[in-house]
């Protein structure tokens, strides 16, 4: 392929992958982590299956309840109703509009009055659902304020109207109770210090196999110092492949996330895959491509995924080692390729012309 095709494939690859990293996970996927934890203590009643999903992000409702089980807002308003026929929400209810951001950072149309009859839309057809539930989770940027080790900061209750027989004869209000958990965030210089290591033998060991007296030989200097570059990138391409699969396993995720999720990541490591296969060559091309790759890396999934590595709680089925790790080196990705990128530009600088006097 000509150099100047390679080069503005390259480029055009690289603004796919400056697009918001986020797009590549999904929202509220696990991508990321958390310091707090909610549990349920007490569902209510029986036939009330709670779950969290994403540490504190989402709560999850299935009911098995013979009857109609409607959940309440933030004013004790109808929001949801759960019953054999599937979900309905009530867009009356202001927490149908807040409970879809994980921070309420929404405008509620006026119309949304808690005291106005209840307008149900249908949602599912099974008696199922997750929302953001702002009782359950820790809703200010500022983290509590406690010493030590891991704290309970708050316990919460979901208001329950439980309709025995769906004909409003017998009605029962409960309540579904929680914890909420606070761990301190770990220090995240301890993954970057580890990380570091591999990165810095691999340049190391790339500065070593060039030959200082092949000056002139480009080609084979610039491979001796591409190709192991080469290799650690793609073994942190191969970990964050790993890191994706485990993100759209999580729970808290739709089908619609999941592929968009799949497909975002395979344009952005197929794309790097190319760009290191071209790397390889060792020319000037080469080593842009190297670098791409590494930046692509860095700012599509190092940038994002910085929160993990200070998170107490990770939101994957993976070792909490290999997740900080692989985040680590995802963040250094494009070191190692700018410092070989520049010593071959700088071996690569014309030999200064030494005029001899007549």
């Amino acid at each position: 392929m000509p150099a100047s095709v390679a080069a503005v494939l390259l480029c055009l690859w690289l603004l796919w992958s400056m697009a918001p990293p986020a797009a590549a996970h999904g929202a509220d996927a696990g991508t990321t982590g958390s310091n707090f934890r909610t549990v349920f203590t007490d569902p209510g009643a029986e036939c009330l299956q709670w779950e969290v999903l994403a540490a504190d992000g989402y709560v999850q409702l299935r009911s098995t309840c013979p009857g109609v089980v409607t959940v309440l807002g933030y004013a004790d308003e109808p929001y949801l109703e759960l019953s054999v026929d599937g979900v309905r929400e009530n867009r009356n209810s202001p927490a149908a509009y807040l409970n879809r951001d994980p921070r309420a950072k929404v405008t509620v149309p006026e119309s949304a009055d808690p005291s106005a009859e209840p307008d149900w839309v249908p949602r599912r057809g099974l008696p199922s659902y997750r929302w953001h539930d702002h009782r359950t989770h820790w809703m200010v940027d500022t983290p509590p304020d406690v010493q030590g080790g891991t704290t309970k900061v708050a316990e919460w209750a979901i208001p329950v109207r439980f309709d025995d027989d769906g004909t409003g004869a017998f009605v029962y209000l409960i309540e579904a109770r929680g914890e909420l958990w606070y761990s301190p965030p770990l220090p995240w210089w301890i993954p970057i210090t580890a990380a570091a290591v591999p990165c810095l033998v691999v340049v190391a060991y790339a500065l070593l196999r060039v030959d200082p007296s092949a000056v002139e030989r480009r080609r084979p200097t610039g491979r001796a110092l591409a190709r192991p570059v080469v290799g650690l990138l793609g073994a942190i391409a191969v970990l964050t492949l790993i890191g994706v699969v485990d993100d759209t396993l999580q729970p808290g995720q739709s089908g619609g996330e999941r592929l968009v999720a799949l497909l975002v990541a395979a344009i952005v490591l197929l794309g790097g895959g190319a760009a290191l296969w071209r790397a390889r060559v060792g020319d000037d091309t080469g080593f842009l491509a190297l670098v791409g790759a590494g930046f692509a890396l860095s700012w599509a999934y190092g940038w994002e995924h910085r929160p993990l590595l200070s998170s107490s709680q990770l939101l994957s089925d993976l070792p909490d080692l290999l997740v900080r790790l692989t985040a680590a080196l995802q963040v250094l990705a494009v070191v190692p390729a700018v410092i070989v990128a520049a010593v071959w530009r700088w071996r690569s600088r014309p030999a200064p012309v030494v005029e001899v006097p007549s």
